[in-house]
């Protein structure tokens, strides 16, 4: 009997390469989020700081306009980076579902080729099983044939 191949081992090759750069896309989606997610706490980190070490007391009204004005540049600046985190959030999950359905995908060829090669290792089997038997029947037959003479 033939060497088993599955006729579709192409296209489970092509979906496997699929699966492996949505993976890669994800990655870097995901370090791309973590980076505006740190930058994002950086900002939050530097407000809070210039609001805890700022005393009113102390200023007079020029650092006062300085220090609103810094401070509404920060919270533009923080209001962009939000955006900007949402926006990686949004393609993370995207992507996330591509690698989702590139597995679903792979797997199903996978599932396939494992019942194809099931199928012919039954079949394979039986072929053996069916030659021992016709050596075991021709081994008898010649057997009783020498025991007749």
């Amino acid at each position: 009997m033939k060497r088993f191949t599955f006729s579709l081992e192409n296209i489970l090759k092509y979906r496997q390469s699929i699966e492996a750069q949505e993976r890669e896309l994800l990655a870097r989606a995901l370090q791309k989020e973590h980076l505006e997610e740190s930058r994002a706490q950086e900002l939050a980190r530097e407000k809070y700081t210039c609001l805890s070490t700022y005393d009113v007391h102390k200023s007079n009204i020029n650092n006062m306009r300085q220090q609103e004005s810094y401070l509404t540049s920060l919270d533009l600046r923080i209001e962009n980076q939000q955006q900007q985190l949402n926006q990686a959030k949004s393609l993370s999950n995207t992507l996330r579902i591509k690698v989702i359905t590139a597995t679903s995908d792979r797997k199903i060829l996978e599932n396939l080729k494992e019942r194809h090669l099931e199928e012919y290792q039954l079949e394979l089997s039986r072929t053996q099983q069916k030659i021992l038997d016709d050596v075991g029947i021709s081994s008898y037959c010649r057997k009783e044939q020498w025991e007749r003479r």
